[in-house]
């Protein structure tokens, strides 16, 4: 999935992360820059289709998940919790991409990001 981004400081990962959720909405959209994720990355959530293993696998599931037009993500903060952690807070709402349209109503999770060793 295109040249990977290795060794990157924390503070870029976190740059790299505000984008996608700012600029990307990746959750809402799927588009996250692959290029720091590792193609075997592990993906969990308290979600019926997680947990995933493989940025792929993942990339497919999120992109088809929301109506993008219908659906929001908003970033509410981001720090480093630690030497190679990231914990970002946000809030989703949206409609899914079923036949009946259901919507989501907006709820605050977080996510958190463990860097590995080549960062």
């Amino acid at each position: 999935t295109g040249t990977k981004q290795l060794h990157l400081s924390v503070d870029e990962v976190m740059e790299t992360i505000r984008c996608d959720f700012v600029e990307r909405r990746y959750y809402v959209t799927g588009r996250l820059s692959k290029e720091v994720y590792a193609d075997d990355c592990f993906f969990d959530a308290p979600d019926p289709d997680m947990p995933v293993t493989g940025l792929s696998k993942y990339v497919d599931a999120i992109s088809n998940l929301f109506v993008k037009s219908a659906s929001e993500i908003d970033l509410l903060g981001l720090e480093s919790v630690g030497a190679n952690l990231i914990v970002a807070r946000w809030r989703l709402k949206g409609t899914l991409m079923l036949p009946w349209r259901p919507a989501v109503k907006a709820y605050t999770g977080t996510t958190l990001y463990q860097l590995d060793d080549q960062g």
